[in-house]
């Protein structure tokens, strides 16, 4: 199976905010992102970053993309790989350092340790029409897989053996939107409005929040003896609470003027939450638009972030994961966020890079390079073939503004391979890779 690989560099912006903190902001004007809205972010053993992206009303392509230590991009596409058309909706990362795909139409998909992909469809009970929502791996080594429609899927990797628990063999309607695995086993199930609990003797159980106290569960993450919860709005304001799980004392921690949308934990124990679109912090004094906040483990001290700056102003986020080194990953609506804290609020800019890449990728008979420049540019674009001929010359040392830019370059007439776009800008060099197949020219 070919796939297609792109060397592409981060450029970070810093700058002070709420906090100091340093953001960097990819989507498909400047890196190999075929679309920009995020519906998974997972990081494998490798620290290598795996990132699933769907159509949207502007970007007609999904992919799943994976950017390793050095910043090399990999895409797999419905072109290029077993992925199927109408996207990925959820991704996980197994202690086997298996990649595990989730898809709007009921699809699980595996990419194994030396990349090999397993389509799973045909070995589940009975076919999953409806979108897996969440994944995640108990302390067994057993993958849960939540649905919209279809209940719970649970895969048994030491046997093989596929389960579906739904209302005709438990005592609940099992279509949950988040799933969580607490210290001791037991499965947490986030149903929207309460949070139903598989112990691990098999029983169930169900806990929900007082009556008026929140109106729908979206954001869930489970922390020791807490079930944290983010909510949808309630009236005016949104409730971040937490259950305690060894006596269902229910506790709010704050209140938001919209519904938190996500929530995870960093190596510290504390608490990250992400928001919907146009956020805004009740307290007049703060002021700005929230993207994502950091709360405390007691839930005492709350931090909040402001991304305004850099993304659209109506960009909500779906994921958020937080990397070894402390970086957190956002997937939103608009692209891909990073954000790293830092000890000074100076504000700077890191050397520019110039990222080139191209799209179709296979390409069969015409392929679109696109780059982005952060400054005024003495530009050279040119193509090449594997043997370093000089195929096509796009732009020979002009004069170029700063911004994103996108040159069509037909193929037709090429033989099939691999081809290089290189890119100079103002000196700097950037190679991007083309791979023309298809054709049987």
């Amino acid at each position: 199976m070919e796939k297609t690989s792109i060397l592409f560099f981060l450029c970070l912006f810093a700058k002070t905010s709420l906090s100091a903190q340093n953001w960097a902001y990819l989507h498909s004007d400047n890196s190999p992102l075929l679309s920009n809205y995020i519906t998974g972010i997972a990081i494998d053993a490798d620290n290598t970053i795996w990132i699933s992206a769907v159509k949207d009303v502007f970007h007609p392509g999904e992919c799943l993309a994976s950017i390793d230590e050095n910043g090399l991009w990999t895409i797999y596409s419905p072109g290029n790989s077993p992925l199927p058309e109408g996207g990925i909706s959820a991704l996980l990362v197994d202690s086997q350092n298996n990649k595990w795909i989730g898809t709007y139409s009921g699809s699980i998909l595996q990419i194994g340790q030396e990349g090999s992909w397993a389509v799973f469809d045909t070995l589940i009970p009975e076919p999953i029409d409806s979108r897996i929502w969440d994944m995640v791996e108990d302390q067994s080594g057993n993958i849960y897989f939540t649905t919209q429609e279809d209940g719970l899927v649970e895969f048994i990797p030491a046997t093989g053996n596929w389960n579906i628990y739904n209302e005709d063999n438990t005592p609940l309607a099992l279509n949950a939107i988040g799933i969580e695995v607490d210290d001791e086993n037991n499965k947490w199930l986030n149903r929207f409005n309460d949070l139903a609990k598989w112990d691990s003797e098999g029983n169930w159980s169900v806990i929900s929040p007082p009556n008026g106290g929140i109106t729908g569960i979206w954001g869930f993450h489970i922390s020791n003896d807490r079930a944290w919860i983010g909510s949808f709005r309630y009236g005016t304001e949104s409730y971040l609470a937490y259950f305690s799980l060894s006596d269902g004392a229910y506790t709010v921690v704050d209140t938001f003027i919209h519904e938190i949308w996500v929530l995870n934990e960093d190596a510290d124990g504390n608490i990250w939450a992400g928001f919907g679109p146009d956020r805004r912090f009740p307290t007049p004094a703060l002021g700005g638009k929230i993207m994502v906040s950091k709360i405390s483990p007691d839930g005492n001290n709350i931090t909040h972030y402001d991304y305004s700056t850099h993304l659209a102003p109506q960009t909500d986020v779906g994921i958020l994961t937080i990397d070894d080194t402390e970086k957190v990953w956002i997937g939103t609506s608009y692209g891909l966020a990073t954000l790293e804290e830092t000890t000074t609020g100076a504000s700077q800019l890191a050397d520019a890079h110039y990222p080139v890449s191209a799209y179709p990728n296979p390409a069969v008979a015409e392929s679109t390079i696109q780059f982005h420049l952060e400054e005024t540019s003495r530009v050279s674009l040119h193509l090449y073939d594997a043997q370093g001929n000089l195929v096509k010359e796009m732009l020979d040392d002009e004069r170029r503004p700063p911004g994103a830019y996108r040159f069509p370059v037909s193929l037709a007439g090429l033989p099939d391979g691999l081809f290089f776009c290189q890119l100079v800008a103002n000196g700097k060099r950037q190679t991007g890779r083309i791979l023309k197949m298809g054709s049987g020219e």
